[in-house]
């Protein structure tokens, strides 16, 4: 998982920080364009603080809206009522290899570190650094005094 989760199932909802960021982590894009984020990435947990400090809160069961995973691999939305799109084979085999060949090419050593862990290990590594996440906005907020 990302430091902002992509989707709702991803996010821990009694965060703040999380609880909306998901929502705001894309967009829709303009015909078959690819969502994109209104604020950069690492601000969103921010907004999403502010948005529910505010009193935005999400309700699953009032949303006419869902985010899944499109054919092509990126977040799109769907209503509610529709079924999950089918993700195209291809696109759906390469997406991890994707994300371990640009991992590879800017950090060697950790592709070759987290190809080498367990399912479980890696699960409890991306705990590990949402934890870590966490911690250093805490640290950046009390800087801030907010």
């Amino acid at each position: 998982m990302s430091i902002v989760p992509e989707y709702a199932a991803e996010a821990d909802l009694k965060n703040p920080l999380e609880h909306i960021a998901w929502a705001l982590s894309s967009w829709p894009g303009v015909e078959d364009s690819q969502p994109y984020p209104p604020a950069p990435r690492p601000l969103l947990p921010f907004h999403s603080k502010h948005l529910y400090d505010l009193g935005f809160r999400y309700h699953p069961k009032k949303a006419t809206i869902r985010k899944v995973v499109g054919p092509k691999g990126v977040p799109i939305f769907v209503g509610v009522d529709d079924p999950d799109p089918v993700v195209d084979a291809e696109v759906a085999a390469q997406m991890p290899q994707d994300v371990m060949g640009l991992l590879a090419e800017v950090d060697p050593n950790l592709a070759a570190n987290i190809g080498s862990m367990s399912e479980d290990e890696r699960k409890q590594a991306l705990r590990d650094q949402r934890q870590a996440f966490e911690d250093a906005v805490e640290v950046l907020r009390k800087l801030s005094g907010d």
